[in-house]
């Protein structure tokens, strides 16, 4: 089957992830369109496909990782501009919630020490610090990006910086005039 692949090609997502290099999510999510065909491939109007579950944990590495990186960084702003995928999160954790849900939806027996039978989603979390982040790979250290104060105010001084500096250009020919006046 597929399934070593499947694995390999969600861990190759993963450490796309974990590194956060940008010139490699743009070529796989923007250039050939992965985030399209994934949500293409797990929507309810589509038959379900043998690699809808290693397309879920993809899509959901990429919700987990964008809630954790700047609000700057290329793959939260492509993710919260990208139509598609505003249109299908809720679909995708009800998909996830679905998929993580003790029996699949029918009542099971609780464990010993529970009370009672397990039936409730409401119990289950899937944001990142959740057991359901860590089987994923994302560690209980990777915490939600929040902006700070300093953040704000360093993006606002560097494009102050650069509207009053110039153009890299105009500094080059400015040193050029300093070596020419000191001979």
């Amino acid at each position: 089957e597929n399934n070593m692949l499947q694995v390999q090609f969600y861990r190759l997502i993963h450490a796309l992830c974990m590194t956060n290099h940008e010139p490699t999510l743009k070529l796989l999510v923007q250039k050939c369109k992965f985030l399209s065909r994934a949500i293409k491939s797990c929507s309810a109007k589509v038959a379900p496909c043998s690699t809808r579950g290693v397309l879920l944990w993809c899509l959901n590495a990429l919700r987990l990782h964008s809630q954790s990186i700047s609000p700057h960084s290329f793959l939260r702003h492509y993710l919260e501009s990208h139509d598609g995928w505003k249109g299908f999160q809720e679909e995708l954790t009800r998909m996830t919630l679905e998929q993580q849900q003790r029996g699949g939806g029918i009542p099971v027996p609780a464990a010993q020490g529970e009370e009672g039978v397990v039936m409730a989603q409401s119990d289950i979390d899937i944001d990142l610090g959740s057991a359901f982040a860590m089987e994923l790979g994302f560690a209980s250290d990777v915490e939600m990006y929040v902006e700070s104060a300093d953040d704000s105010f360093s993006d606002a001084s560097s494009h102050v910086n650069a509207s009053a500096n110039g153009s890299p250009n105009k500094k080059k020919k400015k040193k050029v005039k300093k070596k020419k006046s000191k001979k």
